[in-house]
């Protein structure tokens, strides 16, 4: 093979291994990002839930509940809607989270464009020292680390929205039950009438169907968003210093070209 092909494959190369080195920090950047946000949105969103929870045997005072009897309809009402933004935004914030990951694999799966058909190709560094299989295997395991780290927090959303259907669902049926019957915006919007969406979660929750069917009840309600939070959190499967360690071996190998 002449010196000139070799020379115009590596300029090829190296062209490819920076755009999806580019490309493989801005994703891990943006989800860094959306990962850092959803702590505070997941603690906010299992307060949410658990103001719910414990509204059925929160005790208001007599003068309060005599003047205001519908007042705990209307909290519920306002709760359960705020519930549905909240989860609304995590399932938004996981879909960005996977199109991060759609971005980490086409970084990847980019270095295939360059060829390497002949042995020499798979063998001669792109830069210093690494050869391009080198650089698509340290490329795969940080694009592999956010794939599962993905798949972790898509999991955790799923099971926030569980905790939370039922009387979401309930107050829905309620809503749509009421407008039916009642026109725009259903009974209870305003007024004393009591809000059919807050009456129907709070009959759900009664009866301990938030956090996970007839059994839920506020503490386990509880144990479950602490857990799902500590996951969320934690990201078991992604291990940032090992990633910056294999992005920056690639860094060190591509200076001074």
């Amino acid at each position: 093979m002449s010196s000139l092909a070799q020379r115009q494959w590596r300029q090829r190369a190296q062209s490819a291994v920076r755009s999806a080195m580019t490309a493989v920090r801005e994703a891990r950047s943006r989800f860094q990002e959306l990962s850092d946000a959803g702590d505070s949105a997941l603690s906010s969103l299992a307060n949410t839930g658990l103001q719910l929870a414990h509204l059925p045997a929160t005790r208001l005072p007599p003068a309060l509940a005599t003047l205001r009897p519908e007042l705990r309809a209307a909290a519920a009402g306002k709760l359960v809607r705020q519930l549905v933004g909240m989860l609304g935004e995590l399932q938004e914030r996981v879909r960005q989270l996977e199109g991060c990951v759609a971005a980490l694999g086409a970084a990847v799966g980019s270095l295939e464009g360059v060829a390497q058909d002949e042995p020499w190709m798979r063998s001669t560094p792109v830069f210093h020292t690494m050869p391009l299989p080198k650089v698509r295997q340290l490329l795969t395991h940080v694009y592999d680390m956010h794939r599962l780290e993905y798949d972790s927090k898509a999991a955790v959303a799923a099971a926030f929205a569980g905790l939370f259907a039922a009387p979401i669902e309930a107050a829905e049926a309620a809503a749509a039950e009421a407008q039916e019957e009642f026109g725009v915006g259903g009974a209870g919007s305003v007024g004393r009438r009591a809000d059919p969406r807050g009456v129907a979660a709070l009959a759900v929750v009664g009866k301990g169907g938030a956090g996970g069917g007839k059994t839920g009840d506020a503490k386990r309600l509880s144990d479950l968003c602490t857990t799902y939070i500590s996951v969320w959190m934690l990201a078991p499967y992604l291990e940032d210093e090992q990633a910056e360690e294999f992005l920056g071996a690639i860094g060190e190998d591509m200076v001074s070209f």
